[in-house]
Order: structure tokens, then C-alpha cells, then sequence
């Protein structure tokens, strides 16, 4: 298995593939959101609520413990060892605003990969754009255009979450998902 993470703040997703062949229709899709209208279960995909916390530790906490449990479920059968490789996508160079709380954030993350011996690399925002794109600085529009032409725009996953503009969850599952078809394809 291949786990694929848009690791955020505010709306983390996990694109986890059973096999190095990442197809949509195979994969099971987890996010995290404030946003009760997005709680519940949309056949592979999965939306959470961000647990309440009192101090930003608590946050991380909260959001690398639900990391982990996705993880977990979809591999309750054989361990978290059965996962191949998880990627994350790396930090945006160019990023402005609470950069020291993405960090923290993350490093709750790795922090947990580590202690349960799980490989990890992480991929560039660009690395993950081109891959889709053809353009290492496409916007999440053109991320969600490739999404759409690569499943032959059978799968509205937009309309699918019920959204009338294009915003997260749905950007970030598209994120995950070639963040983990990258990463594959860079092993």
C-alpha cells in the first residue's frame, strides 16, 4: 500500500492506494474539515470533523492521531508495516503566514511515521503540480481539470461533495491523489 498525504492545518487529506497502479475507483480518500456539511461517508471517501483543542500541541496532536487512524483502518488486517511508503507534500518555499505552525504540525506527523518505522519522503508542491499538469505552477483549478480529464469527466468528484465552487475538501483529495501517483512514480 501507497499513502499519499495533503497534510494542512486547517484540511488535511490521505489518498491511500492498495498497489503502485493508483486508480481513484481503488483508493480510499480521508479528510479532515470544520465543516459539519462534510461530515460523513461518500462511498471511498471519508470526511471527518477537526476534534476541538486547547492549545496548538493539542492540535497537532489531534490531526497526527487522525493521520494515523486512517492509516490504521484501511490496514487493520495486516499492521501499519504492510504500508509501502507514505508521501507528504513538502513544504511550499514561497509559503507566507503561520509557516512555524505548518512545520510543528508536520513534525507531529513524522514524528509518529518514525516511531512506527514507516518510510516517508516528502514531494514538492511543484513536483506534484507538474506531475498532473505538465506545469509546476498550476493553480488548484488545472490541478482539478487534470483530475477530471484523467477519470475521462465521469467522475465530478465537485459535485459528488455537493460544492458549487471549486474549494476543499475536494482540492485537497485531488492533491492527495497525485501526491501519492507522483510520489509512485518517482520510486
Amino acid at each position: 500500500m501507497y499513502v499519499g498525504i495533503d497534510y494542512s492545518l486547517s484540511s488535511p487529506a490521505i489518498c491511500i492506494s492498495p498497489s503502485e497502479d493508483v486508480s481513484f475507483f481503488t483508493c480510499q480518500f480521508y479528510f479532515l474539515t470544520t465543516k459539519k456539511k462534510y461530515e460523513g461517508t461518500w462511498n471511498n471517501i471519508y470526511g471527518d470533523l477537526h476534534k476541538p483543542w486547547d492549545s496548538a500541541e493539542e492540535r497537532y496532536h489531534n490531526i497526527s492521531s487522525w493521520a494515523m487512524s486512517c492509516m490504521s483502518k484501511q490496514d487493520a488486517q495486516f499492521g501499519l508495516q504492510s504500508i509501502n511508503h507514505v508521501f507528504i507534500e513538502d513544504y511550499a518555499m514561497g509559503a507566507k503566514g503561520r509557516v512555524f505552525h505548518i512545520g510543528e504540525n508536520a513534525g507531529a506527523l513524522k514524528m509518529r511515521l518514525y516511531r512506527n518505522q514507516m518510510t516517508y519522503s516528502t514531494i514538492s508542491p511543484a513536483e506534484v503540480k507538474k506531475y498532473a499538469t505538465d506545469k509546476g505552477n498550476a493553480n488548484k483549478e488545472a490541478m482539478y481539470e487534470a483530475f477530471l480529464k484523467e477519470h475521462k469527466y465521469i467522475l465530478q468528484l465537485k459535485d459528488i461533495m455537493g460544492q458549487d465552487t471549486l474549494d476543499s475538501p475536494v482540492t485537497d483529495i485531488v492533491d492527495a491523489f497525485y501526491i501519492c501517483k507522483a510520489g509512485i512514480d518517482r520510486l
